[in-house]
């Protein structure tokens, strides 16, 4: 199956990863395998100043899982924590995890169409905090900028 769907006539690619188009058909997992697997291989990673040899390990069983041609060597802990991040994106794609990524790594957020990139200093890049939530709990403040 391929990821990417180019619609007939628009030029535009949509993920195709859940492909009948009617809501709550596909199967969709709450949790997988491989998300598992990296969670642990970049907690590995980060910890200690070198690379990791579970988390090198962990990440080539994701890896290899579509290209058993390729083993990864990343040779310092900054590649290797940047090969498990980009293995995220490949392996949960279309699945909602790359807002989080970003945010949780302090990373820009890309620019898009009209919308250009920004990072941690921006005031867009923390959304504000919905008035139900306000409303709720009197001791919650806005979060600044909004």
């Amino acid at each position: 199956m391929a990821v990417l769907d180019i619609t007939a006539g628009s030029g535009k690619q949509y993920v195709a990863k859940y492909p009948t188009g009617v809501q709550y058909t596909d199967y969709a997992p709450v949790l997988r395998w491989p998300e598992v697997m990296l969670n642990l291989a970049e907690a590995e990673a980060r910890q200690g100043t070198g690379v990791s040899a579970r988390a090198l390990a962990l990440v080539n069983a994701v890896h290899q899982r579509s290209d058993p041609s390729v083993t990864l060597a990343p040779a310092t802990q900054a590649d290797l924590i940047d090969a498990i991040l980009t293995e995220r994106r490949i392996e949960l794609l279309g699945e909602g995890f790359r807002t989080s990524d970003v945010t949780r790594t302090g990373a820009n957020f890309a620019a898009k169409g009209s919308v250009s990139a920004y990072g941690p200093a921006s005031t867009l890049y923390i959304w504000p905090i919905s008035n139900s939530e306000l409303v709720t709990n009197k001791e919650m403040e806005q979060n600044p900028g909004y």
